[in-house]
């Protein structure tokens, strides 16, 4: 019996991997958010694609003159190219990465712990709001839970004396360094407690030596950039770290909030006092665990995932700049699979702690399928979206197609108030690529008779907006207003 249900368990992922996949792929193109980071970026890209303009560096960060890595772009590159410019050309690899995770998952949980471990950790990583949240961003930090879950296995794989994997280890490292310079950082003190208190064998010379070429070759673009920009990012990174004194010695009192808010964004979002009380009984149950079992490879496992979990939310305590919740998007998959080693544990006692198992998990698994059909397709509870949670692809599309109609091919040129201020990269691509191409003209940058003015609801300062317009109405006379989905499109003429 046990040896057939082992031969099932690869059908069940497989089956996991297709739900995964239809869960991420729903409702789209139309429901994808297509921002101002988006926009930015796809401009980027399209420059790349159309004048040959590479980059050596990619999305700044929120310390000025630091900046993410270019392997962003280039991952964006081959589905820009390939759909002609399409945003879900574009997403579908970062969707892959995620939905590859949930096979990854199991991996993990079934070498560290068990296979039920590892079953119930893909089936919470193919349904979790926050996971499928996460791969629908296209932006640099989606690909970071994939390449964690491979970071960590090969962890892992060091404490079973394999130190080929120390090689995998300094890759993976690396590209999460391009994708979250943050996450990447301030995750090297869990690795190095893990080499320290696992005992993890040194590598051989050679290994070292592999480990350090594939990280300094995976960052060789930062390299490049900085020579020709007098190191740029190091000078800036100083400046800001140590003379500006963002990394202090007094605690940050907000990361055990981030740290459980970012648990409930991805175990069971929407219900933070439950995410609370589930965290604090799973992580209890591991710290039993890892004092209390015999087994050593069960213990040093319990000592990775607690490694895991902890190590870069007290590294992150010293750090005094402002946070986000996206910091912790590594953290995610090891969110997954505390919860699933806690659930497999109870599965195995007396008939009220499997009842208790299958309840939660089965609440879990109601909650995330109810806001996937409910409020997934208009992104809301999605704290990274920020105030423009009802803006999407679809609805800027309409707004391209209202103007154009509307213009019967007069020319026009358009201003857009959106989130940051003033910073319009999404409809600049927009009108670009999709407006365009279908209506044959673009907008003009110069000054025209006709002008229309798109407004989203969701502004932070109303009377920054209600000024705003007061002012445009100084130099043209609005002619009619007109709400297309989630934005208020203002038609307006200069006065004679």
């Amino acid at each position: 019996m046990r040896k057939k249900l082992i031969k099932q368990v690869p059908i069940s992922i497989l089956f996991l991997l297709l739900l995964a996949a239809l869960m991420r792929f729903a409702y789209l193109p139309d429901k994808i958010s297509f921002l101002y980071d988006q926009g930015r970026d796809a401009l980027i890209v399209k420059n790349m694609i159309e004048e040959g303009k590479f980059t050596l560096i990619g999305p700044g960060t929120d310390i000025p003159g630091v900046f993410h890595g270019a392997l962003h772009y280039y991952l964006l590159l081959p589905g820009y190219f390939l759909s002609r410019g399409h945003p879900l050309g574009a997403l579908s690899l970062y969707i892959l990465f995620n939905v590859a995770a949930v096979y990854l998952i199991y991996l993990l949980g079934y070498r560290l712990f068990n296979k039920q471990t590892g079953v119930i950790a893909g089936i919470l990583m193919a349904t979790s709001y926050g996971a499928i949240a996460y791969s629908r961003w296209l932006s640099n930090p989606s690909p970071t839970p994939f390449f964690m879950i491979l970071l960590i296995y090969s962890l892992y794989k060091l404490t079973q004396k394999d130190e080929r994997f120390f090689i995998l280890l300094a890759l993976c490292w690396a590209i999460i360094f391009h994708a979250e310079v943050v996450a990447a950082l301030f995750f090297l003190p869990t690795i190095l407690l893990v080499f320290i208190l696992a005992k993890i064998k040194r590598p051989r010379v050679k290994t070292l030596i592999a480990g350090c070429l594939t990280t300094g070759f995976t960052l060789s673009s930062y390299l490049f950039f900085e020579l020709r920009h007098s190191f740029l990012i190091t000078k800036s990174a100083y400046q800001f770290l140590i003379k500006g004194a963002n990394i202090t010695f007094s605690l940050n009192g907000r990361i055990p909030l981030y740290f459980l808010e970012e648990f409930e964004f991805i175990v069971t979002t929407s219900h933070l006092k439950f995410a609370v009380v589930l965290f604090l009984a799973a992580f209890a149950f591991l710290l039993f665990r890892l004092v209390t079992v015999k087994r050593k490879q069960e213990r040093i496992s319990a000592f990775i995932l607690v490694s895991w979990l902890i190590g870069t939310p007290l590294a992150l305590s010293f750090y005094s700049h402002s946070l986000h919740h996206h910091f912790l998007i590594g953290l995610g998959p090891g969110m997954i699979l505390l919860v699933s080693y806690f659930l497999a544990f109870l599965l195995k006692r007396g008939f009220f702690w499997r009842f208790l198992a299958f309840g939660i998990l089965i609440l879990v698994l109601v909650n995330n399928l109810f806001l996937w059909k409910t409020v997934l397709p208009e992104n809301r509870f999605i704290r990274f979206y920020g105030a423009q949670q009802g803006v999407t692809l679809g609805d800027q599309k309409k707004v391209v197609d209202f103007i154009y109609q509307d213009a019967r091919g007069e020319k026009f040129r358009y201003e857009a108030l959106g989130l940051p201020y003033f910073l319009n990269h999404a409809w600049e691509y927009l009108f670009s690529w999709y407006g365009q191409r279908r209506y044959g003209y673009a907008p003009e940058k110069d000054d025209v008779d006709l002008v229309y003015y798109l407004v989203e609801r969701d502004i932070i300062d109303p009377p920054f907006e209600k000024n705003w317009l007061e002012e445009k109405k100084k130099v043209v006379d609005f002619v009619s207003q007109t709400e297309v989905e989630a934005i208020t499109v203002i038609k307006a003429k200069r006065h004679n």
